[in-house]
Formats: C-alpha cells, structure tokens, sequence
C-alpha cells in the first residue's frame, strides 16, 4: 500500500549525488521550495506521494548549471505540516500562484507530482512552457475503466487502511513495500525520500489521488506534454492493476490515458520501475533533454 501503488518498484545501486548548493528557499503557501542554480527554461520539480523534494538530488545535479531549479515538497511531506482536505486542490492553487516568478517553467512531476504536472497544465497552459510526467498518469493506473463512483468507493477504502495505521504499522509497510518491489542495495535510500511523511496526509492524498480522472481536462492542454513511463519485463506483466506484456503494449496503454490530447507523447524507459530517476537515469536525462531542446 502507500505510496507503491503507482506500479511495482526497482532501484539499483545509484549513489546520490550532492546537489548544487541552495540559493535561496521559501515557501509558495503551503509548498516548500527550493532554489538552485540559474537558467533558463526554469524546471519546477514535483515529487510524489510520501516524498520530500529528496527524490529530485540527481536532477538537480544533473540540470543546476544550465537551469533555476525550483524542488517542491508538498505539505504533510518531508516534516511540513499538513493542510486540511481537499489536499491536491490547496497545492494546485499555491503552485499556479508561484508559477509567474518561475518565469513560464517546464514542471516535471513524479508518480503523484506527475498527475498534479499534467492537472495544471490542464488549468494553466498559459503560465508554462511544457509539463512531464514520470509514471504519473491523468487516471489512477488500472482504473480507468471503473465509473466515478467505483473510484471513489476503492480509494476510501484505501484511504482508510492507510489512515488507521499506527506509526510503527506504517513504517513496518512502508519497508516492507519497498523491500519486496526494489533491489535491497537501496532499500535505504528509497525510503530516505518518505522520511518525515505524515500518515493523515499520506492517506488523504492518496484518497484524492485515486479519485481523480483528468482525462476530460486534457483537450486544455496547449503546451508539450510528455508522459515517462517505466517498463520492467519481469514485473510489468504481473501488475495487479494494468498488467503489460511488452513496452509496446505499456506505451499504447499510457497514450491511450492521454489520447484526449492529441500532441501528447509517450516515451517509455526500458529495464526500468516506478524511480526511473534511479533505475536507469540517463536513460530518463536523455528523454528530458530532448523535450527541453526545443523549449531552450
């Protein structure tokens, strides 16, 4: 449960490299940033359910000198405090608030940080230059053909389980999750980037999360729009949710959640999981250099 349920997980061993030194932080409402680096387009990094802005330390070593970098952690993530229910909504706001003194940015989003990526590119396509999602979809994987209500009905549920875990019981899940979906080699660094998650906020957005279809908002859409997606051989065709057999076949399926906009691309990571960024990072460097080329 947690913050897995985007697809089953795998890292390699990947030591972490040290960011580029802060130039500033602060806090856009209720979201935390920041600042590295300077350059132009601005890249605003969005991390993903449980996760601190930690899960971004490559990418910000990697783009620091040629990009502003600004590194959200949400609220309820990363020691912040949590903001009442509707969760996403409340980050949303405060995120197309900030976005005008990025200067139009590229926002890339992780899992959650992704679908929140692509929802205000929906709403804000005028206040950016383009929006990539890496394994974070418009419709909770495997969900897309329940109604509303069978949405609503499922995420409750696991809203619930999540929300009557003690600390200890949460904890316990959370390494057992990432111990039986990653390589142990960096089982400590996967859950470095959910250390100081709140257990309320975890399981309201994740209630959120699961609710959501933003397939009808994708026509609004008038920017560049890529889709990053994992695919694992050996785990891929045994997914619970939207089990795949080739990349082909998990290609066609991420662009058929996407097909409301027609200029949005698929580009999927082979021999890689949910944390590309860590499974197989030049191979997820590589994909957003090409989407920022033409953006420069």
């Amino acid at each position: 449960m947690l913050k897995r349920f985007f697809a089953l997980l795998a890292l390699i061993v990947l030591p972490m490299a040290s960011p580029a030194a802060t130039s500033t932080a602060f806090d856009a409402g209720s979201v935390h940033v920041d600042q590295y680096g300077s350059g132009s387009p601005a890249l605003v990094l969005i991390p993903g359910l449980t996760d601190s802005g930690a899960v971004w330390t490559t990418a910000v070593a990697r783009y620091a000198s040629t990009h502003t970098i600004y590194v959200l952690t949400l609220p309820g993530f990363g020691g912040r405090t949590p903001v009442a229910a509707p969760m996403l909504d409340t980050v949303d706001r405060d995120v197309a608030a900030f976005l005008p003194n990025a200067g139009k940015p590229v926002l890339v989003g992780h899992s959650m940080g992704g679908s929140l990526a692509i929802r205000l590119a929906e709403e804000h396509s005028d206040l950016i230059r383009g929006a990539i999602a890496i394994d974070g979809l418009p419709v909770f994987a495997g969900m897309d053909k329940m109604t509303a209500q069978e949405r609503a009905d499922q995420a409750a549920r696991a809203g619930a389980r999540i929300a009557r875990a003690t600390q200890a019981q949460y904890d316990a899940g959370e390494r057992q999750q990432v111990s039986y979906m990653t390589k142990p080699a960096n089982l400590e660094t996967a859950l470095s980037f959910g250390k100081g998650a709140n257990i309320g906020a975890t399981a309201e957005y994740m209630q959120e999360l699961m609710s959501a279809d933003l397939r009808p908002g994708l026509s609004n859409v008038t920017v560049p729009l890529l889709e990053i997606g994992p695919f694992d051989a050996s785990i891929d065709p045994l997914n619970p949710y939207s089990p795949t057999h080739s990349v082909t076949e998990k290609q066609a399926y991420y662009q058929q959640l996407l097909a409301a906009d027609p200029a949005a691309k698929v580009q999927m990571v082979d021999d890689s999981r949910h944390f590309i960024m860590l499974d197989q990072p030049a191979g997820l460097f590589a994909a957003i250099d090409a989407f920022l080329a033409p953006l420069q």
